[in-house]
């Protein structure tokens, strides 16, 4: 399914109807593809209380942007990635929520892969929920130099792959496995990576060099 107004920075796929609860469920096998995604209204900020949540089993693909944030007080709105789910935005406009707040949610299995230079734009811990499951990955995908975002409580898998160079705002919290993926180069600008190992062995590899 592909939705559209003709343009890739048009919010094609968003609640609008004032106070309602408004769910999306990508099913495993099916790929949706849009041009820019929001829960709250056109970019997370619409009138009223527009709430809901998107369920992902199968491929989402996001041209533009995922808008993953709220200016709701109540109401809140949740993006969930489920066991092999897949979501492929170009970035993610994370600033800060409402008290209602906002959750991305990664469960096991579940992927997300970043495309777009800025990754998670804006990005703000303000009453937004990362959620990043044992088992999850985030992947950093540009033919082009991205910022990996240090803002998240912790990544599980991170695996970086495309081209150019990869290069974090801040020190890392790696709790799963580190995959870089030739000729994509890690460029650590004098942060740190911290491998905690919660999740047991944790693998750190290269490959395709």
């Amino acid at each position: 399914v592909t939705t559209g107004f003709g343009g890739v920075t048009t919010t094609s796929l968003y609640n609008n109807a004032g106070t309602s609860v408004y769910n999306v469920t990508v099913r495993p096998g099916f790929t949706l593809n849009a041009s820019s995604v929001s829960i709250d209204g056109t970019r997370g900020t619409g009138s009223g209380r527009n709430s809901g949540t998107y369920s992902i089993y199968g491929t989402m693909n996001v041209s533009d942007t995922l808008f993953a944030t709220t200016d709701n007080g109540s109401y809140p709105c949740n993006i969930t990635i489920y066991n092999g789910g897949l979501i492929n935005a170009k970035l993610l406009k994370s600033s800060s929520s409402g008290a209602a707040r906002h959750t991305l949610s990664i469960q096991n299995g579940g992927r997300l892969n970043i495309t777009g230079a800025a990754g998670f734009y804006l990005f703000s811990n303000t009453n937004n929920v990362y959620d990043f499951q044992p088992g999850s990955t985030v992947e950093y995908s540009g033919t082009l130099n991205q910022t990996i975002e240090a803002g998240v409580p912790y990544y599980d898998n991170l695996t970086l792959s495309g081209s150019g160079n990869k290069t974090p705002n801040g020190d890392l919290n790696i709790r799963g496995n580190w995959t870089r993926a030739f000729p994509a180069l890690f460029d650590p600008a004098n942060k740190a990576v911290f491998f905690n190992g919660v999740n047991g062995n944790q693998v750190v590899k290269v490959t395709g060099a």
